[in-house]
């Protein structure tokens, strides 16, 4: 009987710690953070209309994060495609939302033009005046989508340059590159309270140092090119970071295009910047 006793007892015991073991699941600060901002747009309407293949990526990177947690991978490749998760997540979101201001302007260019037509046959003061309304809500909507090019990041607002500001393997601003530099001059000038931080990267073809350096002097070009446009050089930090933080796969050519770009971070109004 004692034995039995024993042999009941142990079995208890492992049912206890092995019923402890499943329920406890690894975690993540940074895989629970990808996660919510999946959650939150995958079931948004405007965001399958046009933020689909951001949501289908945002998807993928999710589960194998958890799949890499799962199997207590590397911490860094874990948090990695939790950072991928999450910004697929927020590209889909800021896809979603100009999609929506598309159709709102439409909407009000739509109306506007009926209004001039009831103008032309009916009460002419009042169609003026409501087709003047429309113009104007459509010309403020379009001010609000070209502000959302600067995308809201965890790290403040981010503008980001893509690879057609610079020729392949080359740090030269192309002319469309200096247009983008001398709007954003011309914001720094209005906000004398903001600093910036230029941050290079480059996709994963060539060798490492080469990358890191090609990213150090993309950032340098657009700091000299804001310097050149009257920005205080203290108002101006750069950062290269080569291969690092890809917002796309390397194994396509749209995601190697992705990843070729410049991040112009803008600070607070005391100046602060967040690092990564």
């Amino acid at each position: 009987m004692k034995q039995r006793n024993i042999t009941l007892g142990l079995a208890i015991g492992l049912s206890v710690l092995m019923t402890g073991c499943a329920s406890t699941s690894p975690q993540n600060a940074k895989v629970d953070e990808a996660r919510a901002s999946y959650d939150r747009v995958k079931n948004d309407p405007a965001v399958a209309r046009s933020g689909d293949t951001q949501l289908r990526s945002a998807r993928d990177q999710l589960d194998r994060a958890e799949s890499l947690l799962k199997d207590s991978a590397d911490n860094g490749l874990i948090e990695h495609a939790a950072y991928m998760a999450h910004r697929h997540a927020q590209i889909a979101s800021q896809q979603g939302e100009r999609a929506e201001l598309q159709t709102q302007i439409e909407s009000a260019e739509e109306r506007r033009r009926e209004l001039m037509l009831a103008e032309q046959t009916g009460d002419a003061d009042s169609a003026r005046s409501e087709a003047e309304a429309a113009r104007r809500e459509a010309e403020a909507l379009r001010q609000r989508m070209a502000e959302l090019q600067a995308e809201q990041t965890d790290r403040g607002m981010v503008l980001t340059l893509g690879d057609v500001l610079f020729d392949l393997d080359q740090a030269d601003l192309k002319s469309a590159g200096e247009q983008t530099v001398a709007r954003l001059a011309e914001f720094m000038r209005e906000y004398e309270d903001r600093r910036v931080r230029v941050e290079g990267y480059t996709d994963s073809t060539g060798a490492d140092s080469y990358n890191q350096q090609l990213s150090e002097r993309r950032a340098e070009s657009v700091r000299n090119a804001l310097i050149n446009q009257g920005i205080a050089s203290q108002r101006v930090e750069v950062k290269g970071y080569g291969e690092q933080y890809p917002v796309a796969g390397n194994d396509s050519s749209s995601g190697r295009q992705q990843n070729r770009r410049v991040e112009i971070v803008i600070s607070d109004k005391d100046g602060n910047i967040e690092t990564r």
